[in-house]
């Protein structure tokens, strides 16, 4: 099975998070702010990271209405991404799939990429493979 993620994310010098969400239209569903603790790693965050999740979904392809409302969404965020400052943040379209199959893929439709394009969003792709170890495999 996959899990797959589709979401704008927008991460290096950005402005409040109440500006972001008025300008954009949307509320993040992650907000951190350089100087917090980092997730994960024990550290502090380095720079900003702001995120909408657009969809998510467990196999190849989402359904229809849930890349409809992405797509929905990505199109109502288009005007306020083009007049974020790119020289002190990254906008990205960011996949991320989790897999623990030996091999596939995700589709996407050329509607998102082609809002992603508009909105001059670059394209991300994270893929992780979460791989049984030896002794898992021996007792299936």
């Amino acid at each position: 099975m996959s899990r797959n993620k589709l979401s704008v994310r927008l991460r290096g010098e950005l402005p409040p998070s109440e500006d972001l969400t008025r300008l954009l239209g949307v509320a993040p569903t992650v907000d951190r702010r350089r100087g917090m603790p980092s997730i994960g790693s024990g550290g502090v965050q380095t720079m900003d990271v702001w995120a909408v999740e657009l969809a998510k979904w467990e196999s190849v392809r989402a359904d229809e209405q849930m890349m409809q409302q992405a797509i929905a969404t990505l199109r109502k965020m288009i005007p306020g991404l083009t007049t974020l400052d790119r020289s002190r943040c990254h906008a990205e379209l960011y996949m991320s799939s989790i897999r623990d199959e030996e091999w596939g893929g995700f589709d996407l439709p050329s509607d998102i990429i082609a809002a992603a394009g508009e909105a001059k969003l670059e394209l991300i792709v994270s893929i992780l493979v979460s791989w049984p170890s030896d002794d898992e495999e021996m007792e299936m």
